[in-house]
């Protein structure tokens, strides 16, 4: 009775199980596939990967001097003019001692005036022989000297005011900021602590692209050939390339892992082309699949 009775709640499962099935058919959940990368383009290329750079590169802005900034004038995607004023450094020690240089230079320039008026009269003496030579020389000497100093008092007020225009950083090319890494009251180090500039800047017109070449493929490169850049998750955007230059020293190929010091085993040259930005949807830094027209892979002996 005991088996019967297991057999029998066994079956019973069974059933329910069946009925659960039945009533509550699993849904099936389609994965949409991740997007396939673009095809090559040519039959014999070169593939390599491509980071979007400024046509001047990517200035990185310094400051002459380290010192404490006190205006910025720009933010991150404003288009300016060269030698428009982008941030400034404090300037008020510039100023107390561009102050006491043009009070120096004031003095000067009396005393240069009073020893060009004291040699006149002894210029304008129709007897040269009512003076000793002695004091007429020294009367010139001292004109002169007052001369000397008067244009050493100028250079010195024309140095602080060109120091205080070094402290208005401005902008080398008309072009886009693509960066501020500085805050009003921050200290202008020369480099951050980031490694990152003050002030990062860009043509917004034509946008290169440096290329990578593995150092194995660097005898199948031809310079002037086709190339075509892809954007990375949409193949259909397709981006034709117009050669620029090659920088033909191997170096060590850098790691994407955001370190400058960071490398990997495989060496490569690169290779520089541009592009019209126009409308297409790209920035500056971002990585393309670029393939390149080269010789096939098969050499005749």
């Amino acid at each position: 009775m005991r088996n019967i009775i297991i057999i029998f709640i066994a079956i019973v499962g069974l059933c329910l199980t069946g009925l659960m099935i039945y009533h509550n058919p699993k849904t099936v959940t389609y994965v949409e596939l991740l997007p396939t990368p673009p095809s090559p383009p040519f039959e014999h290329f070169i593939a390599g990967q491509g980071l979007i750079e400024s046509a001047y590169k990517n200035i990185s802005i310094g400051s002459a001097f380290a010192d404490i900034i006190t205006e910025i004038y720009v933010f991150p995607g404003d288009l300016v003019k060269k030698g428009a004023n982008l941030f400034k450094t404090d300037t008020r020690h510039l100023q107390a001692q561009l102050q006491e240089a043009r009070a120096d230079q004031a003095v000067a320039q009396a005393d240069y005036n009073n020893q060009a008026q004291q040699f006149s009269y002894y210029e304008q003496l129709l007897n040269k022989n009512a003076v000793s030579k002695l004091v007429y020389t020294n009367a010139e000497y001292n004109k002169k000297m007052a001369y000397q100093r008067l244009e050493k008092a100028k250079a010195t007020v024309q140095l602080y005011e060109t120091d205080i225009q070094r402290s208005y950083v401005q902008a080398p090319i008309d072009g886009q900021v693509l960066q501020v890494n500085i805050r009003v009251g921050q200290y202008a180090y020369p480099v951050l602590d980031n490694n990152a500039p003050l002030i990062l800047f860009g043509d917004p017109d034509y946008f290169h692209v440096r290329v990578d070449i593995d150092e194995e493929d660097a005898w199948r490169y031809e310079p002037d050939q086709a190339g075509f850049a892809y954007v990375r998750g949409n193949k259909s955007i397709e981006i034709p390339l117009e050669y620029v230059y090659i920088e033909p020293y191997i170096i060590p190929k850098k790691s994407l892992s955001g370190s400058d010091t960071e490398r990997v085993d495989t060496r490569v040259f690169q290779a520089v082309y541009r592009f019209k930005k126009h409308d297409l949807p790209v920035f500056l830094g971002q990585l393309l699949d670029v393939y390149l027209l080269a010789q096939p892979h098969a050499v005749n002996a």
